[in-house]
């Protein structure tokens, strides 16, 4: 799995998984508590997305804290 971290409209730190820390490189371990949900349909739907996902969030009393995606490309 690889999450991204959109942090502007032209940047995105992305997060990949790896087995042991990798030298010169910023690691992360990321804990906490996780919801996900699954959309299938075009990019330009991501903003409804994020919509539906914020009302399910809140709804569960969980709210958002920060966003971050996976995206599977098929082609």
């Amino acid at each position: 799995m690889v999450l991204s971290d959109h942090t502007s409209k032209w940047n995105m730190d992305i997060y990949l998984p790896v087995d042991k820390e990798i030298p010169r490189l910023r690691n992360t371990v990321l804990s906490g508590k996780f919801f996900g949900k699954v959309y299938e349909g075009d990019l330009k739907e991501t903003g409804k997305w994020c919509k539906d996902f914020e009302e399910n969030t809140n709804s569960k009393g969980m709210g958002i804290k920060k966003m971050v995606y996976v995206v599977y490309y098929l082609s």
